[in-house]
C-alpha cells in the first residue's frame, strides 16, 4: 500500500509534531529498525539506534528545540521538508558544553518511506555552523 500525496505531508506533519513534543518513541515508531541516516556523526551506531542515540542527543542539547515546516514537497515515496529549528542551547551539544544561549537556523531534510509508512532512508543539510556561531561555540566571520 503506497501512502498518497496528502498521507505523505499529514505524515511529516506528525513526524515534526512528536519532535516537538519530544516524543522519542513516536518518533522511533516512525522508522524502519533498518533505517540509513546519511547524515549521522561518525560516532553514532547505525539504524535506530543511531536514531535514537541522536534524538536523545538533540532533546538533551536544547530541550526548549522546535521545528517549524517551512515547505514540505512530496515526490514518490520521499518527502522533502526546509525547516526552520528554534532553541536554546542548555545542554551538552556533540561533546561541546552547553552555553545557554540561543539558536534560529534552518534545515533541510528528505525522507524516504517504505510501504508500510516507515521511514527507511534520510538525507538532511542543517547549518551546524550558524548555530556554533551563534551560541558562541565558532568565531563570528
Amino acid at each position: 500500500m503506497t501512502l498518497s500525496p496528502e498521507e505523505m505531508r499529514r505524515y511529516n506533519e506528525a513526524f515534526y509534531t512528536a519532535m516537538n513534543d519530544k516524543d522519542l518513541d513516536g518518533v522511533l515508531s516512525m522508522m524502519d529498525d533498518s533505517v540509513v541516516d546519511h547524515q549521522l556523526p561518525p560516532e553514532m551506531p547505525s539504524g535506530k539506534e543511531g536514531a535514537k542515540a541522536f534524538f536523545n542527543m538533540m532533546f538533551g542539547s536544547a530541550p526548549d528545540m522546535r521545528f517549524e515546516i517551512l515547505d514540505t514537497v512530496v515526490s514518490g515515496n520521499r518527502i522533502a521538508t526546509r525547516s526552520r529549528v528554534t532553541g536554546t542551547q542548555t545542554g551538552e551539544f556533540m561533546q561541546m558544553p552547553a552555553t545557554g544561549k540561543p539558536f534560529d537556523v534552518e534545515g533541510i531534510d528528505i525522507v524516504q518511506v517504505n510501504e508500510e509508512g516507515k521511514v527507511t532512508e534520510h538525507w538532511g543539510i542543517f547549518d551546524f555552523m550558524k548555530m556554533m556561531q551563534q551560541v558562541g561555540l565558532a568565531p563570528q566571520p
